[in-house]
């Protein structure tokens, strides 16, 4: 089981002909918990639909170029299959009214202006427009137009045109943002034959010494019916990129995107839907709902969720193994993936054992051993464990695979053994909370919790006993034991706790060998609430 791949399905031209090439053959993602940067596949160029991953999400933010699409408009989403369509370039049959409106980001003042002139063309009318987005008024400014020429492509492989030039005489001003409500200024115009994708709107402002010109970001947006009214105002294509308005420049060429299949997207989801952000949920959800494997033992799995509360996010875009898989959520949480049974007569099962967890035998183990019981008994400290410097690798970003890094450091380590060495630990722990709160305990919790482990030499001790403990769980039983002749202080090891690391059983010969480490070394809780270890 633990061998499995995941994830278990691709990208394959029998389930999506019209894929952009590089697709073919990559793994569809799964992924848990609030994740921020997913670039999506291109599975069919023509009508520029996208994946997400293989679940059902919620699409909470689709970007391009880093500015917001709005929805629906720029992109239709589709949850249930975690893909969405993206609008693209903005097209006009030849003789439609293509309406445009220009907005800015920057502050209300005065001396924001935009250039209009004197209505050339019966066919061109300026608007001001009261409000942003649907249900906003357009009032028509009688006889006048805004100072613009409008440019596009028959194809959008084609070469640029101009399709309209501005007309009229007497340049007269109109403030963008005179008052809070203005937001944006329009205009309209009739496309020529035989239609054309547009590619932008280049705009004239006044300049100085006569008015001044407007100081932050401005875009473009078209429309292929205008307001108001509620669903009246009806947008085409994706919204502009934003420009960066400069003082003393008069002419401004405000583009649309040229979206297709290579556009430069990224998208956030909560995932799965439901979203599930706990180390317990994830591994129940892979296990039964992807893989259909009842494998997991329902008593230590909600013992291990309660133990184990830190907010993960999981993002999987290439194949890896069950076993890779639970090794990484290991070094994440704290745990062990332990078999519960041999297979021979037993449906198999798993436990998620956490170290310190509810079930933790430290104050009753099961068995103490002596001189007496020993088989065969051999200790060691394990000097190549030390290091000076952790470091938790956390929160990455699915589109630059970057992660953000915790760091504990031990001068003990340095200055007693003068070990100047790093370790790195990759994890799936987040950087924020469900509601979007800051949890930046969280990963400097897990990198004081393994510098404990790795700040000294971890005692180690392997014996072999007879009738006993075949019953018992690593990482999650301790014993103690009483050795009268060990190399230990004092030269004995007196009712020592030790956490059993490793087991392996001997049902023939009735004995059971197993590997423990003094339970002062081993790797505490860490808790996300208190800051504690």
């Amino acid at each position: 089981m633990l061998n499995v791949l995941v994830p278990k399905n691709h990208f394959l031209t029998i389930n999506y002909p019209l894929m952009e090439d590089y697709v073919l053959g990559l793994s569809i993602p799964l992924g848990w918990g609030n994740i921020h940067d997913v670039v999506p596949f291109c599975i069919d160029t023509v009508a520029l639909r996208f994946k997400l991953v293989d679940q059902h999400v919620d699409i909470t933010e689709v970007r391009s170029k880093g500015i917001v699409l709005n929805t629906p408009g720029s992109y239709v989403a589709y949850p249930t299959i975690a893909e969405f369509v993206l609008e693209g370039t903005p097209y006009f049959a030849g003789g439609a009214t293509c309406y445009f409106a220009v907005s800015g980001t920057y502050p209300i003042s005065l001396t924001d202006y935009l250039q209009f002139r004197t209505l050339g063309n019966a066919l061109h009318t300026a608007y001001t427009i009261d409000g942003a987005g649907v249900g906003s008024t357009w009032t028509p400014l009688a006889g006048r137009t805004l100072g613009f020429n409008a440019f596009g492509k028959q194809t959008l492989a084609g070469t640029e045109e101009q399709i309209h030039q501005g007309l009229g005489n007497a340049p007269a001003i109109q403030p963008l943002r005179n008052v809070a409500a203005n937001t944006r200024l329009g205009d309209s115009f009739v496309v020529p034959a035989p239609g054309y994708f547009l590619t932008r709107i280049q705009v004239f402002l006044y300049t100085p010494p006569q008015v001044g010109t407007p100081i932050g970001e401005t875009s473009v947006t078209t429309y292929s019916s205008l307001g108001p009214g509620l669903n009246a105002e009806v947008q085409e294509g994706m919204q502009g990129d934003q420009l960066q308005i400069i003082t003393g420049q008069a002419v401004y060429s405000l583009a649309l995107p040229q979206a297709g299949e290579d556009a430069d997207l990224v998208a956030d989801i909560e995932s799965p839907f439901p979203m599930l952000t706990t180390g317990a949920e994830i591994i129940e959800d892979l296990f039964i709902n992807t893989l259909d494997k009842d494998i997991l033992d329902a008593t230590w799995l909600a013992d291990f969720g309660v133990s184990r509360t830190q907010m993960l996010k999981v993002f999987i875009d290439r194949e890896m193994t069950v076993g890779d898989f639970i090794g990484k959520m290991e070094a994440t949480l704290l745990w062990k993936f332990i078999p519960l049974q041999d297979g021979a007569t037993v449906a198999l099962k798993y436990a998620p054992i956490a170290f310190g967890g509810v079930k933790d035998l430290a104050t009753a183990p099961a068995y103490h051993f002596r001189d007496e019981d020993f088989l065969d008994f051999r200790m060691e400290h394990d000097l190549s464990t030390v290091r000076n410097i952790v470091r938790v690798k956390y929160d990455e970003a699915p589109d630059t695979q970057e992660f953000k890094i915790a760091t504990a450091q031990s001068d003990y380590a340095r200055l007693f053994y003068s070990c100047e060495d790093t370790v790195e630990i990759e994890t799936w722990l987040t950087g924020e909370g469900e509601s979007g709160s800051a949890f930046p305990d969280d990963a400097e919790d897990l990198a004081r919790a393994y510098m404990k482990f790795f700040m000294k030499p971890q005692a180690r001790i392997t014996f072999r006993v007879h009738g006993f403990g075949l019953n018992l769980l690593p990482g999650r039983d301790k014993v103690r034991l009483t050795r009268s002749r060990a190399m230990w202080q004092g030269g004995a090891i007196n009712g020592d706790l030790f956490r059993i690391m490793r087991l392996v059983k001997s049902p023939a010969t009735n004995s059971t060998e197993m590997t423990a480490i003094l339970d002062d070394d081993t790797i505490p809780d860490f808790d996300i609430s208190s800051g504690s270890l």
